[in-house]
């Protein structure tokens, strides 16, 4: 496309240097059928690798985002772990006043 663009700009250009009557105006090379056959792959081959370097691109941010929220959640369930424990330690302490407290409460009676 760009090419084609090229070779139609330098046509212009030719067509108005000779309005502007200059003696000597370059012809705008002409491009057979397999040489544009060839720059339009060549173009749309440029084309793919940009989408496939963009697409490389958002794989690794997804990556990086993938791996921070696997860290995040580790952190919380590290955190989850240790106030399990505590919960835990609480409640055992619980049970054991509560124990406690019916031990004296039948001694009593």
């Amino acid at each position: 496309e760009q090419v084609e663009r090229l070779a139609q700009d330098l046509a212009s250009l030719s067509k108005r240097m000779a309005v502007a009557g200059l003696s000597h105006v370059p012809k705008a090379p002409s491009l057979s059928k397999p040489d544009l056959k060839a720059l339009r792959l060549a173009d749309l081959n440029q084309k793919l690798l940009l989408q496939i370097e963009e697409g490389d691109r958002k794989f690794e941010s997804v990556g990086a985002r993938m791996k921070k929220l696997q860290e995040e959640n580790a952190a919380l369930s590290k955190e989850l772990r240790q106030k399990e424990g505590s919960l835990s330690l609480a409640l055992g302490r619980a049970l054991k006043l509560s124990s406690e407290v019916r031990a004296n409460d039948g001694s009593r009676a």
